[in-house]
């Protein structure tokens, strides 16, 4: 079974994920949700004001949404730097895929 890593986080751009990368996984894949907490401090990143517990109930909704499309999905909760989190759960569980959205700042608003 392959893993397919989705990295979320609170907004529409988590709904359109879920709806745009159904499509991205095969029958028997195992969809694994991520949301990372940034913690303060962390390259840069400033206190989200998120909890964890609060992370863990975004991701629960993420599942269910993909359950009433018939997906099977399963979650997990981080903290830390949201890149370096995400590829380090991809490499752990070998993900043939990392779904990932944008901000829709393009080039210019990621270098910032």
């Amino acid at each position: 079974m392959a893993q397919i890593v989705v990295a979320f986080d609170i907004g529409e751009e988590s709904g359109r994920i879920l709806q745009r990368a159904q499509g991205a996984w095969s029958a028997g894949d195992q969809v694994v949700l991520v949301y990372v907490v940034p913690k303060s401090g962390t390259l840069g990143f400033v206190d989200s004001g998120m909890d964890p517990a609060k992370a863990r109930e975004h991701v629960n909704a993420g599942i269910a949404e993909l359950a009433k499309a018939g997906i099977a999905a399963v979650g997990v909760v981080r903290e830390g730097q949201p890149a370096k989190e995400i590829i380090e759960l991809a490499r752990e569980l070998n993900a043939k895929m990392v779904v990932i959205g944008a901000r829709g700042e393009g080039m210019s608003g990621t270098m910032r």
